[in-house]
């Protein structure tokens, strides 16, 4: 959430806060709240995974609107959600994994190619389903397009959204759960209405995504399954391995303070903000993938929440990739995942 080289910045902001008689926690709760999309740039983290690809790759994809009804907690803060309809295709999506280099540093680009524009697949008469996919906290849909498009492949309809306050889409405040799931499922019926989404309908998510994905799933019964990739049973938790991991000189106290302060910004009970607390009393099922190389969300914490899933959820473990990493690892979790819709097609038969 905050970046190394943002420290300095961070503190003369603090700083200035104190000066205009505000509470230290507060301010950095309003900060941590507010819109990615809408943050200064110094608050943005190092990137340590690199995604390369062609501008074509959207070609024919447009990208579409929807305006979310006001929410509570965020009523006073409706959302125009930007979303692109990806259709199954032979993609022939190619994936290559090097080293972006910058001075000292060198950290992992991962480029993707893919047939533009892309043959029907031969013998699909109809997509095998809808997979809706979530991107993580301070990214956008773009982050995913590899995934949908290998779930084209495999015959299956995606739908890339941008989450409130990230994107393109529209939003001041972010709510870390209750108001992005009651949003994406208001889309997902607006898509249903106008259209019906081919069943079975999976929602793919990462990190931040992924603990939406598992929240929405619980909450939907319309929604067969949910496939998390670095998910995090509770927000605080996650928020001080990123401090520590990120920003470790930033002061664990004061993260805490305002991480406490949150539940009062929104105005709702502590709990809603945790994943965990969200899966009773109808724990979804799910497909939960962990690194043993993540310190943002370790196997530990990915286990917890699979042992809250339904019956018939599984987890998986990598290995060596970190938190950032693992959302571009189709070569790790791709055959596993496939394996996973493949048995939910077969279920909506």
């Amino acid at each position: 959430m905050i970046g190394r080289r943002s420290f300095t910045s961070v503190l003369l902001a603090f700083l200035a806060s104190l000066a205009a008689g505000c509470t230290p926690a507060g301010f950095i709760a309003g900060r941590i709240l507010r819109a990615p999309n809408r943050q200064p740039e110094w608050v943005a983290p190092d990137p340590r995974v690199y995604l390369d690809f062609n501008p074509r790759f959207v070609e024919g994809l447009p990208r579409r609107s929807f305006d979310a009804p006001g929410l509570a907690p965020l009523a006073d803060d409706a959302a125009r959600l930007s979303y692109r309809v990806v259709p199954p295709a032979a993609y022939h999506l190619v994936a290559r994994v090097t080293n972006h280099v910058e001075g000292r540093i060198s950290r992992p680009e991962y480029q993707f190619d893919r047939t533009v524009p892309a043959p029907p697949i031969a013998g699909l008469q109809h997509p095998r389903g809808t997979v809706v996919l979530l991107h993580g906290y301070g990214l956008s849909q773009g982050s995913m397009l590899p995934w949908a498009f290998w779930c084209g492949e495999r015959g299956w309809r995606s739908i890339l959204v941008d989450l409130r306050g990230h994107g393109r889409s529209t939003g001041r405040r972010i709510s870390f759960g209750p108001v992005e799931v009651a949003e994406l499922q208001a889309l997902l019926e607006h898509l249903d209405q106008s259209e019906p989404l081919p069943r079975p309908i999976v929602v793919l998510g990462m990190s931040f995504g992924g603990a939406l994905a598992l929240r929405w799933a619980a909450s939907n019964p319309a929604i067969h399954s949910a496939v998390a990739l670095a998910p995090y049973p509770r927000l605080g938790a996650a928020a001080e391995r990123m401090r520590a991991d990120f920003a470790p000189a930033f002061p664990s106290f004061l993260l805490r303070q305002a991480m406490a302060s949150i539940p009062r910004s929104l105005a709702v009970p502590p709990q809603v903000l945790d994943t965990i607390a969200s899966l009773p009393p109808r724990p979804p099922r799910a497909l939960l993938v962990a690194s043993d190389a993540d310190v943002i969300a370790p196997p530990r914490d990915v286990e917890e929440l699979h042992a809250a899933c339904r019956h018939g959820s599984a987890l998986m473990v990598v290995h060596g990739v970190s938190h950032e990493e693992l959302m571009l690892r189709l070569d790790l979790a791709g055959d596993t995942v496939e394996r996973w819709l493949h048995q939910a097609a077969g279920e909506e038969r």
